[in-house]
């Protein structure tokens, strides 16, 4: 991850993946327990896959792109890659943006424990199996808290042995843990919908093992059905296990066969190859680059031989290639070059007033993207300066020759090693 915007990418990607697995097969082959552990692991996964960063090659050399350049024929230009509301979310006011969002997040899950706290303090406590059930007036629908059962007052006795029954098997289950573990993850991960459904197929696994403990005791299910249509409509806080939910009647009709879910082989193997796949996607960031052929260096050559003298000696200079060593390219480094004292964006502004739209490519009405390479190395010198992709060999040796022209950076550093660090920069030239 280098970039604000490239977490929350990633982010999204991991959980679109982890759930759409857990529908396809996670849900159907497994049993209640293995969906449990899957969907927690998956929840964390989405988290921390994209934090992790496993090079695959080290070398000496950095690769990092700089925002787009227009150049137009009245000879003004800007830098527009990354424009208003997406330069402000890559950049510090993103990060905030983002750290404001989550403490919003982080406050409601305090109020929950709050109220909590509260019902915990005012209720009448008392100790049953090994439960501290707490009893009161202001609660509307029982839940559980860790080993703490809260319920309404006054409840007949013949709804509180299953009602206990059920939220006891949430509490031997830890299933509070699960919930505290998803809502703190929501903090982080606000801005995945993801994270939401995961959540709720987690709660739904859960309702489902209780109400398969509640069967295996005896109770009947038709009694047991019943009591949990009467405490359907209540309030209880979000981080607890809630009796009543929106899939009612899901567990109805699932009551049947509850403890007949078995995991198969099958689904394991599965789950475990692709989710080996997914983590080496996305964590192993390093990429090799696409080395210069000979037919690129030798049509450079044949542009250069076109052009003026002067101008031939500069763009020629960009077909030189880099060394063996600078083939494959990080793609995180610790602390990027800076130029005059700022960031990329410095030197965009510093390009735009070096370039000029050549005359000739004015009348001509030649215009287009030139991508180009280059690397800024150790002493900061602005080095090996290539076209990746050019448009006409007047823009394209003009564009070689204003980076050429730049003074000198202060260098990048990797392990607190300074390093060759090596750019990719638009430029776009526009009659208008």
């Amino acid at each position: 991850m280098t970039t604000l915007l490239g977490y929350i990418t990633e982010s999204l990607i991991c959980g679109a993946f982890f759930w759409l697995l857990y529908k396809l097969i996670v849900q159907t082959g497994g049993s209640y327990q293995f969906q449990r552990g899957y969907l927690l692991l998956a929840s964390v996964f989405t988290v921390i896959f994209p934090l992790i960063n496993i090079p695959v090659e080290q070398t000496s050399m950095i690769r990092l792109t700089i925002p787009e350049l227009y150049v137009y024929a009245s000879g003004s230009g800007y830098s527009s890659s990354l424009p208003g509301f997406w330069q402000n979310i890559t950049g510090q006011g993103g990060i905030i943006l983002f750290w404001t969002i989550s403490s919003l997040f982080a406050l409601y899950f305090i109020a929950q424990l709050f109220i909590l706290l509260r019902l915990s303090l005012s209720g009448e406590k008392t100790v049953k199996n090994g439960l501290t059930v707490i009893q009161s007036k202001k609660i509307s629908s029982p839940f559980s808290f860790f080993n703490s059962v809260f319920i309404q007052k006054g409840l007949n006795e013949a709804s509180l042995e299953p009602i206990l029954c059920h939220e006891s098997s949430h509490v031997n289950r830890v299933h509070s843990f699960d919930i505290v573990l998803m809502s703190l993850i929501k903090i982080v991960q606000w801005f995945n919908p993801f994270i939401y459904f995961l959540r709720k197929s987690l709660v739904s696994v859960h309702e489902y093992q209780a109400d398969g403990d509640v069967i295996e005791r005896g109770f009947n299910i038709e009694e047991y059905q019943t009591i949990i249509l009467n405490l359907q409509f209540g309030f209880s806080p979000s981080v607890t296990n809630r009796l009543h939910n929106s899939l009612t009647i899901k567990r109805f009709r699932k009551m049947g066969n509850l403890l007949k879910k078995k995991t198969s082989v099958w689904s394991v193997l599965a789950v475990v190859l692709f989710v080996s796949v997914l983590f080496a996607v996305v964590s192993c960031k390093s990429r090799k680059e696409t080395e210069v052929v000979p037919e690129v260096v030798k049509e450079q050559e044949k542009v250069a031989d076109k052009l003026p003298d002067a101008a031939a000696v500069t763009y020629k200079a960009s077909a030189d290639t880099s060394s063996s060593k600078d083939a494959v390219p990080f793609t995180v480094v610790d602390v990027k070059p800076t130029f005059n004292g700022g960031d990329e964006n410095v030197f965009v502004k510093w390009v735009a007033k070096e370039l000029k739209y050549p005359v000739v490519a004015k009348e001509k009405k030649i215009e287009g993207r030139v991508i180009l390479q280059f690397t800024v190395n150790k002493e900061g010198k602005v080095t090996n300066v290539k076209v990746v992709r050019g448009v006409d060999p007047l823009l394209d040796a003009e564009a070689v020759r204003a980076i050429y022209a730049s003074p000198l950076w202060k260098p990048g550093y990797q392990n607190n090693t300074a390093v060759n660090v090596r750019y990719t920069f638009p430029v776009i030239f526009q009659l208008r």
